[in-house]
Formats: C-alpha cells, sequence, structure tokens
C-alpha cells in the first residue's frame, strides 16, 4: 500500500513541476511511465493479485486526471481574478506567474492554496509588482489576498 501512494506522490509532484512550466505532454508521460513502473514493482515483488493491481491503478489515473482538470481550472480561475481586480482598480497585468514558494505570506501551504506573483502597469506606466494568495479550497470559494512587494514602490488604489 505504501508504494502506490509514494508513487502518486511523486507522480503529482511531477504534474506540478512540469505543468506550471508548460511541458504538460511530457508530465503526463512521466506519470504514465511511473505509475505502470510502479505497478509492475507491486506486481512482480509483492505478488499483489494483478486485478487488483489494475483496479488500483485505474483509480490513481482517474483521481490524477480529477485532479489536473482542477489544477488547470483553479490556475485559469485566479487568473481571471486578479485581472479583474486589476482592471476595477484602473491598472493593467501584464505578468501573472504561479509559483510554489508563499512569497511575502510566509508559512507552509497546503494544496488547495496558490500563490503567484504578479505586476501590473498604472494608466502612467509606471510598474508595481505583488504576490497574490488564493484559497481554491472547497470552503474558500477563490478568495484571495494581494501583498505588494516590499522594497517597491505600492500603487494607490
Amino acid at each position: 500500500m505504501i508504494l502506490p501512494v509514494a508513487g502518486f506522490m511523486l507522480s503529482y509532484l511531477l504534474l506540478e513541476a512540469f505543468w506550471i512550466k508548460k511541458s504538460v505532454v511530457r508530465a503526463r508521460a512521466l506519470i504514465v511511465g511511473s505509475s505502470l513502473f510502479g505497478v509492475f514493482l507491486l506486481w512482480y515483488f509483492l505478488k499483489v493479485p494483478f486485478l487488483m493491481v489494475i483496479l488500483w491503478t485505474a483509480l490513481l489515473f482517474a483521481v490524477m486526471y480529477v485532479n489536473s482538470i482542477w489544477l488547470k481550472n483553479s490556475l485559469a480561475k485566479s487568473r481571471e481574478r486578479i485581472a479583474q481586480w486589476a482592471a476595477a482598480n484602473g491598472w493593467r497585468l501584464v505578468e501573472f506567474e504561479h509559483r510554489f514558494d508563499t512569497g511575502p505570506f510566509g508559512g507552509i501551504h497546503w494544496k488547495a492554496q496558490m500563490y503567484f506573483e504578479f505586476a501590473v502597469l498604472d494608466q502612467q506606466g509606471k510598474r508595481y509588482t505583488g504576490w497574490a494568495h488564493f484559497d481554491h479550497s472547497l470552503t474558500g470559494d477563490g478568495r484571495f489576498e494581494v501583498k505588494w512587494v516590499e522594497n517597491s514602490e505600492q500603487p494607490k488604489s
């Protein structure tokens, strides 16, 4: 039981790392390859019944597929919400990047939290940089918080 879970976690980390770098095809190939290798190890070394291995594999792939769709939708929603927020304040969003680091928010985050570094331009063309923290959990409903980078000027809202 430990091997499939460890393989799933490794596959998930690979997915996040490559998804952010826009190498989705490579990430999916690595996930499928590592998962199939884990299934082979389970079947060969632990003598787990083949049907059980196939069922667990199907379940893990289904969970990974749903999770990748959730991640893609969360990224799109985050970008849309921060662009709307910037437009409402009279700025234009010019950069928006997902980060694994928590930036100025600090602390440890869980899966439903996402951190982004962004840049906006005001009407005079002056550039401001900040971080956004989104909560995409079931109870978070996409709430977000913004913190400006400390050593840069902060725009007037």
